[in-house]
């Protein structure tokens, strides 16, 4: 709380208009509420609420800390997930042995070249994207 809080409710500005409302809630008529202070208890009342709020704050604050520690080890363990799994399908493309396509299928569809090596192929060249998407994915965090 700042001085000039206190201060303002130590010593309040005069009433502008006919009601005033007290530290206390009452509203009291403009003689009074040129003179009236707030009572000690009601500002006993003020600090103790104003430190419960700030007490609360602060639990709530260690609840934010606690889960971002939590996140930021849960991405950790991805992030060390995902370099094996990348590590792994690079190694897998690298070591792909399917022979270049020889398709023949205008002739009798489906050819033996498709029947055995399309389905590789094709899971060769969607592992090469998602090489492709992490590496942009990993830049864009390094950036």
């Amino acid at each position: 709380m700042t001085n000039s809080y206190i201060n303002a409710i130590l010593n309040p500005e005069p009433a502008t208009h006919w009601y005033h409302e007290d530290a206390c809630g009452e509203y009291v008529g403009e003689k009074e509420a040129l003179y009236a202070k707030p009572s000690i208890d009601a500002l006993v009342a003020e600090v103790e609420r104003l430190s419960a709020l700030a007490d609360k704050w602060n639990l709530e604050c260690d609840e934010f800390r606690e889960d971002n520690k939590r996140l930021a080890h849960n991405l950790e363990v991805v992030l060390v997930a995902a370099n094996h799994l990348n590590n792994a399908l690079e190694d897998l493309i690298d070591k792909d042995t399917t022979p270049e396509p020889n398709c023949s299928c205008c002739i009798s569809p489906p050819c033996n070249d498709c029947v055995d090596f399309a389905g590789i192929r094709e899971t060769i060249e969607n592992g090469k994207d998602a090489l492709k998407e992490f590496g942009d994915i990993v830049s864009q965090c390094n950036d």
